[in-house]
């Protein structure tokens, strides 16, 4: 079984956030290197500027359906 976006996110040390099933990342060149093995993610990803402290004011990257602790929570991975 290959490893998923989440799941490489986390083991590179990257911080992430998320919201329901979307996956948030920094926008920068480690988290767009990862993101480009997943096609279909990368295709349905946007940027935004983010709110929240402690990272308000950067872009980062919204990646819809990405964030397994969600699908985990319901048995569905």
């Amino acid at each position: 079984m290959s490893a998923t976006l989440y799941q490489l996110i986390k083991a590179a040390g990257i911080a992430c956030a998320a919201h329901e099933s979307d996956l948030y990342i920094p926008d920068n060149e480690a988290t767009r290197a990862i993101l480009s093995g997943f096609p279909l993610q990368q295709k349905n990803a946007s940027r935004f500027t983010n709110e929240a402290e402690p990272h308000k004011g950067e872009r980062w990257i919204d990646v819809p359906f990405a964030y397994d602790p969600f699908w985990h929570a319901r048995g569905m991975k």
